[in-house]
């Protein structure tokens, strides 16, 4: 899908994901000025692939695309990003996903840590829809965001702010990443975009919010498709 976007960005509190700790951020990230977006190319859907054949897959499981905006990315790096893009488009459209979202549990009782009071039907739904808290807040089946590269020598993967469409991602750890660990930390940093949160620090209940548990979703399934 192609199109630009325009964005807001007034940076009061921060969401930062990292493998350690969420660190909060009280001042001003400074940003560039927009890169080109990322365009995707249509993904060929099969019976293995897609399930689009199976009526239990919805249609917008299988429309879901994603539009892009990139700052600070180099050709390799955006090729890199669209390598992720489409994992994450095959696995959303897979019934597998659907399967393991309808279907996650945590010592017992199925559901997700931190789920903002939503099943996990709704938190499907709210995947395919696509409305982001930010920007385009329409159920346009998209995920609508902007990259930026920046580079620290901290232990922050990424992070985000409640009230912009950027995501910040590390080139520290981007750079070493494969495509499929750039999936799954696009989509935990997608999932701030759509409301959900998690703790400051880390727990073992922390790895079952919806940021990091649909994260590590599209990185187990993707191994399907490699």
């Amino acid at each position: 899908m192609n199109g630009s976007f325009s964005f807001l960005i007034i940076l009061i509190t921060a969401i930062s994901c990292n493998s350690i700790q969420i660190t909060q951020k009280s001042q001003a990230a400074e940003t560039s000025a927009p890169g080109p977006q990322l365009q995707t190319q249509p993904i060929e859907l099969d019976r293995n692939t897609a399930s689009i054949v199976d009526a239990e897959i919805p249609v917008e499981a299988v429309t879901w695309d994603a539009d892009l905006y990139l700052v600070n990315f180099t050709p390799p790096q955006e090729e890199k990003v669209r390598k992720a893009v489409t994992i994450i488009k095959k696995v959303i459209a897979s019934k597998e996903f659907r399967e393991k979202v309808l279907n996650y549990s945590y010592k017992g009782v199925t559901g997700f840590v931190d789920n903002g009071g939503l099943s996990n039907e709704e938190i499907y739904k709210k995947i395919l829809e696509g409305a982001e808290q930010m920007g385009n807040r329409n159920k346009n089946n998209t995920m609508d965001v902007e990259l930026e590269l920046y580079h620290q020598t901290t232990k922050t993967i990424g992070y985000t702010y409640p009230n912009t469409v950027r995501i910040w991602m590390n080139k520290k750890y981007f750079n070493r990443y494969t495509p499929i660990k750039v999936a799954d930390n696009l989509m935990h940093e997608w999932m701030h975009k759509l409301g959900f949160t998690h703790a400051t620090t880390w727990s073992t209940d922390r790895d079952h919010t919806v940021p990091y548990a649909i994260g590590y979703l599209i990185e187990d399934i993707a191994a399907n498709y490699q």
